[in-house]
């Protein structure tokens, strides 16, 4: 959806847009009482959308929404129980001149048999 313009953390200077990027917030470890892991992970993922114009914005995070929200499936060789959308935030990011969408996903998964 933006042509392979998909980057970790960090947006490059001069890239072209729309972009995304991404970055894990948070993965906790579930664990047992008896303090041995369960395997089971809710990972934070946020993703960022960027754009030269806020429509352009709203409609590449629609995109993603619509890719990520609800996805069943593996990613690599991981199989992901589901996904949810949690958050959505706006930004201008001024030295940029750019508006950005930031959006907060749950990926729920196992990492074990168990």
């Amino acid at each position: 959806i933006t042509a392979g313009r998909v980057h970790p953390v960090i947006l490059p200077e001069l890239s072209p847009m729309p972009a995304l990027t991404y970055q894990v917030i948070d993965d906790p470890a579930t664990i047992t009482l008896d303090g041995k892991s369960t395997g089971l992970h809710k990972m934070r993922l946020q993703v960022d959308c960027w754009a030269d114009k806020y429509a352009d914005v709203v409609g590449l995070s629609l995109q993603v929404c619509n890719l990520f929200n609800g996805f069943q499936g593996f990613i690599g060789f991981t199989w992901v129980n589901n996904t949810s959308k949690e958050n959505v935030i706006d930004e201008f990011e001024s030295a940029r001149r750019q508006f950005r969408r930031i959006l907060d996903f749950y990926i729920f998964f196992n990492d074990t048999d168990n």
